[in-house]
């Protein structure tokens, strides 16, 4: 079982992010979700706030 996954951060203007992650951490309109390797796959609203992702021990933080 792979420990990581792809994660793409795409705006309107360019992509702002893809690499291999280990966790990320988003606000939905349906509150707070976080998000492992080989997760159920799902569609979600975002809503305005910080997401988290986890890659290795490091954080790295982006606002939505």
């Amino acid at each position: 079982m792979a420990n990581s996954f792809k994660l793409e951060l795409v705006t309107p203007l360019h992509k702002v992010l893809s690499e291999e992650v280990n966790f990320v951490m988003l606000r939905t309109t349906e509150g707070d979700m976080g998000i492992l390797p080989n997760h159920s796959p799902f569609v979600a609203g975002l809503a305005t706030g910080e997401m988290k992702v986890r890659n290795n021990g490091q954080e790295k933080f982006y606002y939505v």
